[in-house]
């Protein structure tokens, strides 16, 4: 295989193929086993309870949210489950297993840089959602918690 064409032979390039599904961290859908789906629920209520969102910009954003949110905690099982395997070394000895030690680790920060760009989104979205609803009439539509921070953050 020469590394800057990739594989050239079917074998080849059907493992290559399947490099994203190994752990299912590159997938665009978050991986949910049957086992992992009432977290995974649970996860979502409770994101939407919390974030509230209300637009389909806001639902997007959500979205993105809920699967930084999910991959962050498959990435966390993943790491325990490596370092159930090396025997509680820390850090792992095995090369294999500091390798993937160091992908868990890259990945995580990955997600938690995605799950907090995702959140400061949805808040800009909401300002401007409730900025909207002031300054053009629809006031009632805004709660009242949501009115008190509008007017302290004019006040600055």
């Amino acid at each position: 295989m020469n590394p800057h064409t990739g594989p050239r032979s079917p074998e080849g390039k059907a493992a290559s193929s399947r490099n994203a599904t190994r752990h299912g961290l590159n997938a665009h859908q978050p991986v949910v086993t049957q086992a992992d789906q009432p977290l995974f629920d649970a996860m979502r209520n409770e994101l939407l309870h919390t974030l509230n969102p209300s637009s389909f910009l806001e639902d997007l954003t959500f979205q993105r949210i809920l699967i930084a949110s999910r991959n962050m905690h498959r990435v966390l099982q993943l790491e325990t489950t490596l370092l159930a395997h090396s025997e509680g070394q820390d850090p792992p000895s095995p090369p294999d297993t500091r390798k993937d030690a160091e992908l868990y680790h890259r990945y995580y920060l990955r997600f938690e840089s995605s799950y907090r760009s995702g959140l400061r989104e949805l808040e800009n979205l909401q300002r401007l959602h409730i900025f909207h609803a002031i300054h053009f009439g629809e006031a009632e539509q805004v709660p009242l918690t949501a009115l008190h921070d509008l007017q302290q953050i004019q006040q600055f």
